[in-house]
């Protein structure tokens, strides 16, 4: 009677197993990199289309302003107008420069209530007429997102908290 020989190659090695958890966790920690960087890019995104919501809303105000907006001379910031808010006009009509006053008051005031969708948020506008081209006001929204880089030399990703920007002109 003869005794069967083991074979050397039948089955997994403990050495084979530890190898392929290896492979796998390296694999598992790159998608969890990529969810992460994917994350960060939709809340960026997310911010970004509020900011540009933020800027149309002062657009708007202006389009519906024409009285003030349109005949706006030399260069007008938001200070400017802003003094312009002096108070309700509840007993009488207000004039277009008390209404251009109340909507960038009004503006500024939900910009920066808005801490929840823009964290530390900002806006200014400039506007500016010449003789030749009609009044061109430009407005930016400024908010500070966390930003996130892919790290190329580790397994890792940084982020690190930086001032982003929305900018539109706009011709009351």
């Amino acid at each position: 009677m003869t005794i069967p020989k083991l074979h050397q190659s039948a089955g997994f090695t403990l050495l084979e197993v530890l190898v392929a958890l290896l492979v796998i966790s390296i694999g598992l920690l790159g998608m969890a990199g990529v969810q992460a960087l994917s994350i960060n890019n939709t809340n960026t995104a997310r911010m970004r289309g509020i900011a540009a919501i933020k800027a149309e809303s002062l657009a708007a105000a202006m389009h519906a302003n024409t009285a003030y907006w349109q005949n706006v001379s030399g260069t007008v910031s938001q200070s400017t107008v802003l003094a312009l808010n002096t108070g309700s006009c509840g007993s009488s009509t207000c004039t277009a420069s008390q209404v251009a006053g109340y909507d960038v008051s009004s503006w500024s005031s939900e910009l920066s209530s808005s801490q929840l969708a823009l964290p530390s948020a900002s806006g200014t506008f400039s506007c500016t007429s010449s003789t030749t081209a009609p009044v061109s006001c430009t407005i930016t929204v400024s908010w500070q997102e966390k930003t996130m880089a892919p790290a190329l030399t580790s397994t890792t990703a940084s982020s690190a908290f930086a001032t982003a920007s929305y900018q539109m002109v706009v011709q009351p």
